[in-house]
């Protein structure tokens, strides 16, 4: 595995739009920070000029949000730097030259998720290191509210990252399922479409009450997750009361959201990982 390992490493460093991507990454996060916290410092002095109180709180974690989510830059990135590399390897046989040189199918599939796992960290750090690391550069002291201690939650986080997490498994199984570029791209996004367009209407279903049923799809929770001021703990809980629909708020919502999300990520990453595997391990030596 790690002759494997060092294999992927070794043509991963000669492949341009890796390092395009980390250069493109941690300019994001330098220009974004700059930017929002000189904005909110000129809004501040603007304020001042006019007589007014400025006592604005602007949160770092919830802009790094904006970047993290799965139809957000890194994520989509992440996506597309694993993508053009493991399909130029189908392309040009790369595969098929692994299993002649003596590793299992079980060490290919299982080396190009793990690997798919670094480049993965390899773009999330080249995002978020830059970012907190200007944020906590900035003078603190230009606003009355330091522009670092907004609401946020590490909940939020958890979140996030394992529902990106269960993206480089699907995209990986489907590359190693198909062995075609065309194919590999078109149900990918086809399935992320589909998981889309269906979890997008059970969050709409939770205006009506069926919170329980939205907890389980991915637009909800990111919904909750990536919010100014995240609320896991509340939810929306419509009855028939003679004959009248009343709403009303829900606690103690956090600990069952947390094991739904976490259940179905898993759940996810298992089911698209053993198929792929199967699947792969079926299928001529391409």
């Amino acid at each position: 595995m790690f002759k494997l390992f060092k294999s992927y490493w070794f043509r991963l460093k000669r492949f341009p739009f890796f390092w395009v991507a980390i250069g493109l990454v941690a300019l994001v996060a330098i220009a974004s920070v700059s930017i929002v916290t000189t904005v909110s410092y000129y809004a501040y002095t603007y304020a001042q000029s006019i007589g007014e109180v400025y006592n604005a709180s602007l949160s770092l974690t919830y802009l790094s949000y904006q970047f993290l989510i799965p139809s957000s830059l890194v994520p989509i990135l992440v996506l597309l730097i694993i993508a053009i590399f493991f399909l130029r390897d189908v392309q040009h046989g790369v595969y098929r030259n692994q299993l002649l040189s003596g590793f299992s199918r079980t060490q290919v599939y299982l080396g190009t998720i793990l690997f798919s796992y670094f480049i993965f960290l390899t773009i999330f750090a080249a995002f978020l290191i830059p970012f907190y690391v200007v944020g906590a550069c900035m003078p603190r002291n230009l606003l009355p509210v330091s522009i670092l201690d907004g609401k946020t939650s590490s909940l939020s986080y958890l979140v996030i990252l394992i529902t990106d997490l269960t993206l480089p498994v699907i995209l990986d199984s489907i590359i190693m399922m198909t062995q075609n570029r065309g194919a590999s791209i078109g149900i990918f996004f086809g399935i992320y479409f589909l998981v889309s367009m269906f979890g997008l209407i059970t969050t709409f279903s939770s205006m009506y009450g069926h919170y329980q049923l939205a907890e389980f799809f991915t637009n909800y929770q990111i919904s909750k997750a990536s919010s100014i001021v995240p609320n896991f703990d509340t939810a929306i809980k419509i009855e028939l009361v003679d004959g009248v629909y009343q709403s009303s708020s829900v606690t103690g919502r956090t600990i069952p959201l947390i094991l739904k999300t976490v259940f179905t990520k898993v759940f996810y990453m298992a089911a698209f990982g053993v198929v792929g595997g199967v699947v792969y391990n079926r299928r001529s030596l391409r």
